[in-house]
Parts: structure tokens; sequence; C-alpha cells
């Protein structure tokens, strides 16, 4: 069995324009160097001005 490398994201979230790029841009580079890509979604704690989604 093959050992591949494990890249992580972690990205306050991927449905915006900048988020998006930068998800796909991560995506596109772990599959040209055959990685595993683990995104993490989620949002500051306790943040004033962020409101639950």
């Amino acid at each position: 069995m093959k050992n591949r490398k494990t890249l992580g994201l972690i990205i306050n979230s991927i449905d915006g324009s900048y988020q998006t790029l930068l998800w796909l841009a991560f995506k596109k580079a772990a599959e040209e160097l055959d990685c595993n890509l683990l995104v993490f979604e989620g949002r500051t704690l306790r943040e004033a001005g962020y409101a639950p989604k």
C-alpha cells in the first residue's frame, strides 16, 4: 500500500468568492501531488459581529 501525504485546510467558509478559489486551488494541488485533502470549514467562536449560520 502506498503512503499518501495529507494536506489540511482550515477555512471559514467555502461559499465565498475568495474562499471558493482558495479551496479549488488546494483541491487541484492535492490531485496533482497525489495527496489526500482534508477541509475543515468553521467560523470564529464567540466573535462579535458574526451571526450563527
